[in-house]
């Protein structure tokens, strides 16, 4: 029960991030209907070092200060808001 991220390549998963930050105001209720997630998804691609963040992780200071401890050179954010 999750809202997660996949990380995929020739078919194969090579992880998955479930999102940290789980919004529960205004239109939002997801924690009614997610757990949130403790792990962080780094990957490299062609030699760069990507992490993934999901919508509301992007506005937590913590978040986006473990992920820039782990050296990522991109952050890629998932993100659809009503």
């Amino acid at each position: 029960r999750y809202n997660s991220a996949a990380v995929m390549k020739d078919g194969q998963v090579l992880g998955v991030f479930n999102k940290h930050n789980l919004p529960n105001y205004g239109v939002f209720d997801e924690k009614r209907y997610f757990q949130k997630g403790h792990q962080h998804l780094v990957f490299e691609y062609l030699g760069h070092k990507f992490g993934v963040l999901i919508c509301e992780d992007i506005w937590s200071i913590n978040t986006v200060k473990q992920l820039s401890q782990l050296n990522v050179d991109t952050v890629l954010v998932l993100n659809s808001s009503p």
